[in-house]
Formats: structure tokens, sequence, C-alpha cells
């Protein structure tokens, strides 16, 4: 029988939610057991979801990386949001602030 994959959302160290075996989900606060969320199909589906987005936002994230180096050749008037805003967005994801 193949082991299951781990996955955790550490929320700023206060809080870290670990599931394990595909199912078993449980939340530790300041890495002490807290609370276990086994059967409760509604807090799964949030963790699921939160995962998915997570992994979407990290798509997202290098696109708009590899599109940089367009941003050059347009104005700001060419665009509904600033060549700026979108260099911003890339700082602030890359922990920076310009």
């Amino acid at each position: 029988m193949s082991e299951k994959e781990t996955t955790e959302i550490d929320l700023d160290g206060k809080y870290l939610f670990v599931e394990s075996e595909g199912y078993k989900l449980e939340c530790l606060r300041y890495n002490e057991p807290w609370r276990v969320f086994h059967g409760d199909k509604a807090v799964h589906r949030l963790f699921s979801e939160a995962v998915r987005l997570r992994e979407v936002n990290a798509e997202m994230y290098e696109a708009l990386k590899l599109m940089e180096p367009l941003f050059a050749c347009f104005s700001d008037a060419d665009f509904q949001y600033s060549v700026g805003e979108a260099r911003l967005a890339i700082a602030k994801a890359e922990g920076r602030e310009e």
C-alpha cells in the first residue's frame, strides 16, 4: 500500500492545518495539537479549495513574472491597469515592496 501525501497550510506560524492519508485533517496551534476535523466534510472541502486556490495563485504568479519583460513595450495608457500596478503586484508576491 502506498503512503499518501501530506498537505499543509501554515497560517503565519500560529495555525498549521495538516491533511494526511487524503482524508485526515487536523489543526495545530503554535505547533501543539488543537483541533481534529476527521469526518467534517465541510471543513475538508474548504481546506481542499484553499489548497487548489494556492496552486492557481502560484501558477498565475509565475505567468505574470514571465510577462514582466513585455511590460516595457507598452505604456500605461495601453492597459486598464497600469504597468506600475503589475510590477507592484509582482514585488508584493515576492515579499518585497517597491
